[in-house]
């Protein structure tokens, strides 16, 4: 194993060579013993360390390590310390081959990380397969020099000591120990920050500006819970735990200030911090995360609701800024990079609670008022880096803003439009609103039979919506639109609640009731519809080639629901023999036939049946098979999502265990 924080004693110098043990920089504000400080390589910057970067298991192969993480920001100095701690002297290419030490310095000339003019050593090979001119710990010193210099130094010691400073002061006892006396080094915090606006400005709904944000300006609280947000994202098991422990205690302050504060409503750097504990809370803990979230998504949106109602009959301030017509003044960008942050904010708010509400069966606790902000204005504008890139590409406008009420408005007859707004960022806000609305909606109506009845005209208009969002998949790429328009479509045609409560989630009694409701369902359209679009969402999520969210994995386990619910009743329902069954065409559910699946909308008259695997000539799965099913459906899950440092591993294997757990319940026939 690598350096171990919590035993610090252990490391000298002899052990690893070329590294050196250096007084911490916060070591006399806090009365530390130098003990207490881990280690960083001399080369990246002589700044002292303080989070292992060593793997679990530590016998990870380095070249995997180098091919899926070095463009995540913490390879280098994981890689010295490994190599260090596994051989005291330096390591030979035996022991480190040559084939690893080119796929590092291949994955590093390929990494975005690398600036112009930056060039890594080649290692040569001979005859006998040594290297020609270049040691391994040479090429990895040269490599984390210019690894380092590729991070933005955005940390001053100054900010540091405040941010060390405040964990010192509001650490208690019960969080374990204080985040404080494992505090990352300056480059560490660096390589945080830089990690956090990477995987941000990927994203569609991207909501801090990261050209704008300088740690030193910005609220502690922000940028304490930005830190503890990148660390418990990470792989490093250490890593997470100080996440963890810094995050408990900001969102304790958080409380505190929006309690006492008057302008918290004002605030934008809060809100922002507010919000981003609440996707902490909501997608990336490690103990029941989907149902964590609520009283801060509540807290949030109380302060919306005071910052509406204070703003009532004032004038925009978007449509009089100086910005939105002809004159552009040097504050300009400045005005306008807070107005559209706000405006992020309160959009991923309510992309983030209607997720929420789709995931959990809740309706969303968002204000209605959401509806009538502003949507984000082009993706573009955003991501100007400078006031000067921004200026070029700014157009004023002087029309009033669009808002996502004007969108949904117009699309119950037309195709969502073009328009000076954010397209895609729009388009998940309306697909998000859609849903939440579907789940309201389906909450209304119970049982069953009452609301396919009564929810009829309600839900020809959603298909008509989700129908014009179908023609405009230009807004994103067609694997995303794909994904969203399958969701949105199947929990249109059938509610995730009723099929919960078949598969057992209010026990047995609740369960055989809703099954003899749900009878008629299986032999309908709205049924043959809604396996097809599950099984979409199983074809559609393996090829998903942008960071994944944890929604993305809830859609996949409540496809496999939707599968599971159907194979119950059609073993319950069916009278069909073997031979008959074998006269059937088969139509494979996460396949691309869509013309097939046309047929098989109106007569049925064909097999549902999963592909269970990539490889030609593997067999089909049946849905009469529950136990199948779940197999599918979990080895999909687990196939996309294995390593991933984005997503709750905790939420992947509950889902996936709970999958089995309710196909294995399934009655026999």
């Amino acid at each position: 194993m690598g350096p171990d924080i919590d035993h610090p004693e252990i490391l000298t110098n002899n052990q690893f060579p070329g590294i050196f043990l250096p007084m911490n920089d916060t070591a006399q504000l806090l009365s530390l013993s130098p003990k207490d400080i881990t280690l960083l390589d001399q080369d990246g910057g002589g700044q002292s360390g303080s989070v292992s970067f060593d793997l679990e298991p530590s016998a990870a192969l380095l070249d995997d390590f180098f091919s899926d993480d070095i463009e995540d920001g913490f390879p280098l100095s994981w890689c010295f310390s490994t190599l260090a701690n596994r051989n005291p002297e330096p390591t030979t290419l035996e022991k480190f081959p040559s084939k690893q030490m080119n796929q590092t310095e291949t994955a590093f000339q390929n990494s975005p990380w690398l600036t112009q003019g930056l060039k890594s050593p080649t290692v040569h090979q001979s005859d006998t397969g040594a290297a020609a001119s270049t040691s391994d710990l040479d090429l990895i010193r040269h490599l984390s020099r210019n690894f380092w210099s590729a991070v933005p130094q955005r940390f001053d010691q100054r900010t540091r000591d405040s941010l060390v400073a405040l964990m010192a002061s509001e650490g208690k006892p019960c969080d374990g120990p204080s985040p404080h006396i494992d505090f990352p080094s300056l480059r560490l915090l660096d390589i945080l920050l830089d990690r956090f606006f990477r995987k941000q400005d990927q994203k569609v709904d991207s909501w801090i500006h990261s050209a704008a944000f300088s740690p030193a300006l910005t609220d502690l609280d922000l940028t304490s819970m930005i830190l503890a947000w990148s660390a418990l994202n990470s792989h490093i098991y250490s890593l997470r735990r100080w996440g963890s422990r810094l995050c408990r205690i900001i969102q304790a302050r958080l409380n505190r200030r929006i309690q006492c504060e008057y302008d918290c409503s004002t605030n934008i750097s809060l809100l922002q911090a507010l919000l981003l504990s609440v996707e902490v809370e909501a997608w990336n803990c490690d103990h029941s995360c989907l149902l964590q979230g609520s009283s801060l998504s509540g807290l949030l949106n109380d302060c919306l609701r005071l910052s509406w109602r204070t703003n009532a009959g004032q004038e925009d301030v978007g449509a009089t800024a100086a910005w939105a017509k002809s004159e552009l003044t040097e504050s300009s960008w400045q005005q306008w990079v807070t107005w559209e942050s706000r405006n992020r904010l309160v959009a991923r708010f309510s992309i983030l609670e209607n997720q929420r509400a789709a995931a959990l069966g809740i309706r969303p606790s968002l204000a209605v008022d959401v509806l009538r902000q502003p949507l984000p204005q082009p993706r573009t504008l955003w991501m100007a880096r400078t006031e000067t890139e921004w200026n070029k590409l700014y157009t004023p406008q002087s029309d009033e803003a669009t808002t996502a009420e004007d969108l949904l408005a117009s699309l119950m007859t037309a195709p969502l439009s073009e328009g000076f707004f954010d397209f895609a960022f729009a388009y998940k806000i309306i697909a998000l609103q859609l849903t939440g609305s579907v789940v309201g909606n389906h909450l209304m109506g119970s049982p069953f039979k009452l609301r396919a009845h009564v929810h009829a005209n309600w839900k020809n208009e959603i298909r008509r919506v989700t129908g014009n969002l179908a023609r405009t998949t230009h807004a994103l790429s067609s694997l995303l639109s794909g994904i969203a328009i399958s969701y949105l479509s199947m929990v249109t045609d059938s509610s995730i609640d009723d099929f919960e409560v078949l598969l057992g989630r209010t026990g047995q009694k609740a369960s055989e009731k809703m099954s003899c409701v749900m009878e008629p369902w299986i032999n309908t359209q709205e049924s043959r519809k809604t396996i097809w679009h599950a099984g979409q969402i199983l074809r559609i999520f393996p090829q998903i080639n942008r960071p994944l969210s944890s929604f993305h994995v809830v859609m996949v386990y409540q496809a496999g629901l939707f599968l599971l619910g159907y194979s119950w009743l059609k073993r319950r329902t069916g009278s069909l023999t073997r031979q008959d069954l074998a006269l059937l065409p088969n139509l494979c559910l996460n396949g691309d036939d869509i013309t097939t699946a046309e047929d098989f909308f109106v007569s049925g008259f064909w097999e549902p049946v999963l592909q269970a695997s990539t490889t030609e000539g593997a067999p089909p799965v049946s849905l009469r098979n529950p136990q199948d099913v779940a197999t599918v459906v979990a080895d999909i899950i687990l196939d996309k999502t294995q390593g991933s440092e984005e997503l709750s591993q905790w939420l992947v294997g509950g889902l996936v265990q709970l999958l089995k757990d309710i196909a294995a319940s399934v009655p026999s026939p």
